[in-house]
C-alpha cells in the first residue's frame, strides 16, 4: 500500500518519485537518501545516556490489553489501547489519572477509536466510524465534538487550530491533506493511486516531535517532515537495496503479511521518530524487529536486530514517541526474553512484567 506519494506542492502535483531515483530537489522540497550499507556494524550508534523503567499501574476498572500509541505533554503521559479503545492518561510515575470517553452513541461518546493526538488545549479522540473528533480537557471532560466530513486514518493537532490529516481512501481519493478547525480542506498534499487497496493498518502514521511532524504511510520507504505550521520542510527516501518491497506489493501490504514473504523484505514499519541528532526507524528486516539509527550529521546509519537474548537494556524496543530529548517505548513479559543482560533491568520491574503489567521505558538521548 505504500508507494512514491504525489505531492501537491504550489497548486502543482509532482511526482515525489523523482527526488528518489535524482536524488535531488523537487519544488524546493529537499530529499534525502538513507542508503542502507547491511554489511557495516556502525556500533557509534546507541545514542542513549540513561535508561528509566515507569510500571504502570493496574487499574481493575480500566485494564490495558495492547499498547498502540503513547503521547507525553508536560508532566502527564497518555496511553492508548486500540483494541479495547481507550485512551488513559497517567503521571510520570505510572499511576493512573483519567480515562477520555465511552463507547456510545451519544455526542460525547464514540463507537470506535483509531487515533489520538494531545496539545495544549485538548485531547483529541477520533471516531473513524461516526465521521466525529471528540475534544476533552486534559482531566477528562467532555468538550465538544465535531463533524469530520472524513473517516481519517490519522491525524496530527497543529498549533494554530489546523490539522494534518491522512483519510481513507474513498471517492475524492484524496489521502493527506491540511485541514482548518471545522475540517474545510485547505491544502493537499497526496493522492491515491487507483490500485492502492488501502489496508487501515495498525500504523502510526504521524509523530509529533519539538516543532516538527513526521509522516511516514504504509509499506512507503518516504519520511515526509512537517513544520509546525503544516508545511513540508523536508523529505527522506530509505533505501532497502535488494529488500525493498515490489511496486506492486506497496499497494497491498497483505500480499506480504506472511512469514513465506517477510523474510524476503525489509520495509519501514511505524512512523521514525525524529530527534536533534538522529532519526530512530522501526523496520521489519527480513521478518525480524530492528531500528535503523540514522545519525544527521555524520549520515551514516546502524540496523539494530531484535532477537532472543540478543539486546541490552539501552536498546530501544517498541519506540512510539519522543518528548524533549526522551524517547518513550513500552514491554510486557514477552519483551524480557530478548535481553541478554537481564540483570540491568530492577527486579520490581520484572515482577511487575511477571503479573501481566506493562511497563514504559524512558531512555535520556545524549546532548
Amino acid at each position: 500500500m505504500r508507494k512514491a506519494i504525489l505531492l501537491l506542492l504550489s497548486c502543482v502535483i509532482v511526482i515525489f518519485a523523482s527526488c528518489i531515483e535524482k536524488k535531488e530537489k523537487v519544488s524546493d522540497i529537499s530529499c534525502e537518501v538513507i542508503k542502507l550499507d547491511y554489511n557495516e556494524k556502525n556500533d557509534i550508534f546507541l545514542p542513549i545516556d540513561t535508561v528509566s523503567f515507569i510500571k504502570i499501574e493496574d487499574n481493575y476498572d480500566n485494564p490495558i490489553h495492547a499498547i498502540y500509541g503513547i503521547n507525553v505533554h508536560n508532566d502527564t503521559i497518555y496511553i492508548f489501547d486500540k483494541r479495547l479503545k481507550r485512551l488513559l492518561s497517567y503521571d510520570k510515575q505510572g499511576r493512573f489519572l483519567y480515562k477520555f470517553g465511552e463507547q456510545g452513541n451519544s455526542k460525547s461518546e464514540y463507537i470506535g477509536l483509531n487515533a489520538f493526538d494531545v496539545d495544549n488545549k485538548y485531547v483529541y479522540l477520533n471516531d473513524r466510524a461516526k465521521k466525529k473528533m471528540l475534544l476533552f480537557t486534559h482531566n477528562g471532560t467532555f468538550v465538544k465534538s465535531i463533524t469530520t466530513k472524513f473517516r481519517i486514518k490519522s491525524f496530527k493537532a497543529l498549533h494554530n487550530g489546523n490539522m494534518l490529516i491522512s483519510i481513507v481512501k474513498d471517492e475524492s481519493m484524496i489521502k493527506l491533506c491540511l485541514v482548518d478547525s471545522v475540517f474545510n480542506i485547505k491544502k493537499t498534499f497526496a493522492t491515491f493511486n487507483q490500485n492502492d487497496k488501502d489496508d487501515l493498518s495498525n500504523y502510526n502514521l504521524f509523530q509529533k516531535h519539538n516543532n516538527m511532524i513526521t509522516y511516514n504511510d504504509d509499506l512507503s520507504d518516504s519520511i515526509i517532515i512537517f513544520n509546525k505550521n503544516g508545511e513540508i520542510e523536508k523529505s527522506y527516501y530509505v533505501d532497502f537495496g535488494a529488500y525493498s518491497v515490489s511496486t506492486e506489493n506497496k499497494y497491498n501490504f497483505e500480499n506480504i503479511m506472511n512469514e513465506t514473504e517477510l523474510v524476503k523484505y525489509a520495509f519501514i514499519s511505524d512512523c521514525p521518530l525524529m530527534t536533534s541528532n538522529n532519526i530512530f526507524i522501526p523496520t521489519n528486516f527480513l521478518n525480524k524487529e530492528a531500528i535503523i539509527i540514522y545519525d544527521n550529521q555524520t549520515k551514516k546509519n546502524t540496523i539494530r536486530t531484535i532477537e532472543l537474548q540478543n539486546l541490552n537494556h539501552k536498546d530501544i524496543i517498541n519506540p512510539l514517541c519522543y518528548n524533549n530529548g526522551y524517547i518513550y517505548s513500552w514491554i510486557d513479559n514477552d519483551c524480557l526474553e530478548y535481553y541478554s543482560d537481564i540483570n540491568k533491568i530492577p527486579i520490581d520491574i520484572q515482577e511487575h512484567l511477571h503479573e501481566g503489567g506493562f511497563v514504559l521505558i524512558s531512555y535520556k538521548l545524549k546532548e
